[in-house]
């Protein structure tokens, strides 16, 4: 299926637990966004680390700030 004019945006916060099942279930939909965004809010676990290593069929923008929260992190 074509890429839909859609990107996904992943909030994290220390979720280095996590961050590869979140990334992984975007790659595995039947549909294919334009890219994923994950947006680290100031994570002191290995989350950067991870999102930076990982590469797949969709690309991923990392992007950081200062902790504010989960609606900062997502507008």
């Amino acid at each position: 299926m074509p890429a839909m004019n859609v990107s996904v945006i992943i909030p994290a916060y220390n979720g280095a637990t996590y961050i590869e099942q979140a990334i992984g279930s975007v790659w595995n939909q039947s549909w294919s966004p334009r890219g994923i965004i994950v947006v680290d809010d100031g994570s002191t676990d290995q989350t950067a680390t991870l999102v930076k290593s990982l590469s797949g069929p969709i690309p991923i923008l990392y992007c950081r700030q200062n902790n504010q929260g989960q609606a900062a992190a997502i507008t």
